[in-house]
């Protein structure tokens, strides 16, 4: 005869309590013939910084729209810093760039913490205390960033939903104090441990920073040609009756390079003399001298001449004293040519079409620049033209007019000119622009062209290139650092580093476009949809396969028992629930019976006999009544994994009850062992009902003795 015995609870360690007592017959035996049971499994990849002996040597190569940035490791730390040392990130990082490139950090890609803090006066702080553990996809996004001028890089990563993983507890408490010592103790805002599957980017063309750097006082005195007008200082041109007065500059002679990406042109009108006077730009293209093409013949006003501006302003001073403005937007050729060999005159656009919109003493006139859609090989440029009062362009200077030209590839070298009547005493002055950067230059070079070179073609849009080929030098060990240097490695140990570092975050792979150069490769990763203006990059991580080491959290939910201060600098996984390695089976016990189940130490190991024991060393006897294999091969990221299970062979364990006993609750836990300390680990949490099976049978009755001896 034997006795089933069904528990069911919603925790791993629980009383089950039976309204009517068991009565188990002496030398009875016990197993577990049946499991189901759902357990959290946190799986936590570390990935760390490489050991790079070189800060400064390049790790990565960037382009964006034929524009390439060369990143070093050293740029990838001060972008970590830049959330390190404020109080947005739960990191803490005050090591030099040395130290932090030499394997000095870990990431947890899969690992989401956002609370907002409470500072050391217990109040709530304002939002900026909200922090967050930060990710490599955030750091090398602001690394990005921080190199290109006109292009706006955020982290987009892609997530897998970790189904069924969940954090009880609300309340993060550590010792850890961040770069303004506030404590990092606070309410939880947001916590998963959803699986990163895709690093990602978002690029968005961004003009704005262009437009707000410090502009350039513009040379008159280097000018391709100033006729009539007089200079004073190098700002100022004042006309003069001499005859029409005409000035231009270029980028090849005068120096004059507007910025096509956000820059722009400005200066002050003052009639004084009366009239009319223009200022703008020719899209034509850079011209050397004064050309009779450019020229409506022998003309004799200011309008004589304002064909030779595509985009700019026309003031023309009233006899009420007012100064009225004008567009020029564009210009019309004569229906008819006579053959000759002097063009016929063309007529300049104007809005609007009449003289209505008026100027203000000291109003500054500017041309502001920026790039549009790029299409087959195509350029668009917007022209916005503003009006304000300060010297530089601001966002609340009122927009005039706007208007598009399409060029074909990208390079723009406007010529500037200035106009005036045949007058004593108009002004611009205050003249200033945003000159071209090198990042304009080389992308307005690039746009319509075929990119040859580098050992092949590829498109510019978006790639990243890993950096790892190269030599790297060792550098010498200070003589008193802060902290002391792990030992210098070799460059062959370093590549290999650098290589696992990249292909965890999938940038070399088989997959990617592999270019020979030289003896070496290169690995281009370029995988982004979208246009110029917004891009999207998405491209499969490979961290699971990757060599980095793996932490495990088994039966975990609350937060402080998976969240601890790392020697009080950063936020890392509670190092006494983790694991390096998945225990091959959970234990099931009944702790409040008596049970003989001898079980040997492992190698090395600091074993205890005697009586179970909660924590501590795996004692030589446990109460263990059986095992539920874990499918450790297949627990490869977070997941809630339903073990059920029902022994083939069934393996009674004894009961030492040598008469009947009678019990009306067991005690129940679930449990496994730190492989590599021996340690006895409960789990804290599962998901839904855990159902275990139990069949009690009485074992052999002793036998009878003879002549008063009894077998052992």
């Amino acid at each position: 005869m034997s006795l089933n015995i069904e528990t069911t609870s919603d925790k791993p360690n629980f009383l089950n309590y039976f309204s009517d007592p068991l009565i188990l017959p002496q030398n009875s035996q016990v197993v577990l013939t049946k499991t189901n049971v759902s357990v959290p499994i946190i799986v936590a990849p570390l990935v760390q910084n490489p050991n790079v002996g070189n800060a400064a040597a390049s790790a990565i190569r960037v382009g964006i729209d034929g524009i390439s940035q060369q990143i070093s490791w050293t740029e990838i730390y001060e972008a970590a810093n830049t959330f390190f040392t404020s109080d947005y990130g739960l990191d803490r990082i005050n090591d030099p760039a040395d130290l932090f490139v030499r394997g000095n950090y870990d990431y947890m890609p899969n690992q989401q913490l956002v609370i907002d803090c409470i500072n050391e006066g217990g109040a709530v702080g304002d939002a900026t205390s909200t922090k967050m553990k930060i990710g490599f996809n955030q750091i090398l996004a602001k690394a990005i960033d921080n190199k290109f001028l006109f292009y706006n890089v955020e982290q987009a990563p892609t997530y897998r939903k970790a189904e069924g993983i969940s954090q009880s507890g609300n309340t993060i408490t550590t010792s850890l104090e961040d770069a303004i010592g506030a404590k990092i103790q606070g309410t939880l805002v947001d916590y998963n441990n959803d699986v990163l599957t895709e690093l990602g980017f978002n690029i968005a063309y961004d003009p704005s920073n262009i437009t707000a750097r410090a502009p350039t006082i513009f040379n008159w005195s280097a000018a391709d040609s100033l006729t009539n007008w007089t200079r004073t200082g190098n700002d100022v041109l004042t006309s003069s009756a001499t005859g029409v007065n005409v000035a231009f500059a270029t980028e090849n002679a005068s120096g004059f390079s507007v910025d096509p990406n956000g820059g722009w042109v400005g200066a002050v009108p003052a009639l004084a003399g009366g009239g009319t006077m223009a200022f703008g730009l020719s899209l034509v293209g850079e011209f050397g001298g004064w050309d009779s093409n450019f020229l409506s013949g022998a003309g004799t006003t200011c309008d004589d001449y304002l064909n030779l501006i595509d985009i700019g302003w026309k003031f023309k001073a009233n006899d009420n004293g007012t100064t009225t403005v004008q567009v020029i937007d564009g210009k019309t050729d004569n229906a008819s040519y006579d053959g000759g060999t002097t063009l016929l005159p063309q007529i300049p656009l104007t809005e609007p079409p009449h003289q209505v919109n008026r100027a203000t003493a000291g109003e500054k006139f500017f041309i502001h620049i920026k790039r549009g859609s790029i299409v087959n090989g195509t350029t668009e440029f917007i022209f916005s033209l503003f009006s304000g009062t300060s010297p530089i362009l601001e966002e609340t200077d009122n927009l005039i007019y706007v208007c598009k030209r399409t060029f074909g590839g990208g390079l723009l070298n406007p010529t500037l000119i200035a106009l005036s009547d045949n007058v004593v005493g108009n002004i611009f002055n205050s003249w200033s622009y945003i000159t071209k950067t090198a990042q304009s230059k080389e992308q307005g070079d690039y746009f319509g062209t075929v990119l040859a070179g580098d050992g092949g073609t590829y498109n510019r849009e978006f790639f990243l290139e890993p950096q790892y080929d190269g030599a790297f030098l060792i550098p010498e060990v200070p003589a008193a650092p802060p902290v002391p240097l792990l030992p210098a490695i070799t460059v062959a140990e370093q590549k290999a580093e650098m290589s696992n570092f990249w292909r965890a975050w999938g940038l070399i792979s088989y997959e990617n476009t592999v270019i020979p150069i030289g003896s070496g490769r290169r690995y281009f990763t370029n995988k982004s949809v979208g246009t110029h203006l917004l891009r999207t990059f998405k491209n499969k991580v490979n961290i699971v396969n990757s060599t980095f080491e793996v932490q495990y959290i088994i039966g975990q939910e609350d937060i402080n028992e998976i969240w601890n201060s790392g020697g009080g600098d950063d936020m890392i996984l509670n190092q006494n629930n983790t694991i390096a390695n998945l225990p091959s089976q959970l234990h099931i016990a009944i702790d409040n019976l008596d049970l003989k189940n001898f079980n040997g130490t492992m190698i090395g190991g600091q074993g205890t006999t005697g009586s179970n024991q909660p924590t501590g060393q795996r004692p030589s006897v446990d109460r263990v009544i059986g095992t539920i294999p874990l499918p450790v091969d297949k627990i490869i990221e977070s997941d809630n994994y339903l073990l059920q299970y029902e022994p083939y062979n069934l393996i009674y364990r004894p009961i030492n009850n040598p008469s009947n006993f009678t019990i009306n609750q067991l005690q129940v836990a679930i449990f496994y062992y730190d492989f590599l300390t021996n340690i006895r680990q409960n789990l804290k949490a599962i998901n839904g009902i855990c159902n275990l099976e139990l069949n009690i049978k009485q074992g052999y009755k002793p036998q009878k003795p003879n002549n008063e001896l009894l077998p052992y």
